[in-house]
């Protein structure tokens, strides 16, 4: 294969590179005379005063635990909520770094792919001149060009994912929503280390023609 053709294929190679929960009253009473039903009646009195006040105090009590154990839950509520909102905001510092060095990379690589296709037309036009063992380099460069490329393109999209972690936090759901979120995070990353890749391809690829004569 003629250089001419082996460096257009090399070129529209580059050119693929791409640009977030009583006790009831025992009422008790015997007849036995008059002053023994007075005395029986004074005891059932006592003793119904007695069981009604205990009924209060048992009411009072129960009202008192319910409100405890309310107060309980609001409180591991809250704290759940706290260490959510935490844990959220660790996650979003990393996406954050994450993305602010992916646009450095792009940055990065779009610079130097403008530069490589000059390079590449300037050899391709005759004006300069690639050995063939340098020529052959740069060809066999072509597949991870390619790979590393894919791998950029299948990791662009995560507006599912996103979305994913938006409906788990809508329905309270914390800790399915923080195990989407490291998807999220993990697509991300994913991306900025394909990017590097075929950063350093590039590299590799200036290198080799930046001795072109």
């Amino acid at each position: 294969m003629k250089k001419g053709k082996l460096l257009a294929l090399v070129l529209s190679v580059v050119l693929l590179v791409p640009t977030a929960a009583y006790a009831k009253g025992n009422s008790k009473s015997q007849e036995n005379s008059k002053a023994k039903v007075v005395t029986e009646q004074k005891k059932e009195n006592v003793k119904e005063k007695k069981n009604e006040v205990d009924k209060e105090v048992k009411k009072e009590n129960n009202g008192a635990e319910k409100k405890q154990a309310n107060e309980i839950k609001r409180d591991e509520k809250k704290e759940q909520i706290a260490a959510f909102k935490e844990a959220m905001k660790a996650k979003h510092e990393t996406m954050k770094a994450i993305k602010q060095e992916t646009i450095e990379v792009k940055r990065q690589i779009q610079d130097k792919k403008v530069k490589l296709e000059a390079m590449l037309n300037d050899i391709k036009e005759g004006n300069k001149e690639i050995s063939e063992e340098n020529l052959k380099a740069l060809l066999e460069k072509v597949e991870s060009f390619k790979a590393h490329t894919e791998e950029v393109k299948a990791t662009e999209d995560v507006n599912k994912n996103v979305e994913e972690t938006q409906d788990k936090i809508n329905k309270k759901d914390f800790n399915n929503a923080l195990a989407s979120l490291d998807k999220v995070i993990a697509k991300l990353q994913a991306r900025l280390d394909a990017l590097k890749q075929l950063n350093a391809d590039i590299d590799a690829a200036l290198a080799l023609v930046n001795i072109a004569e």
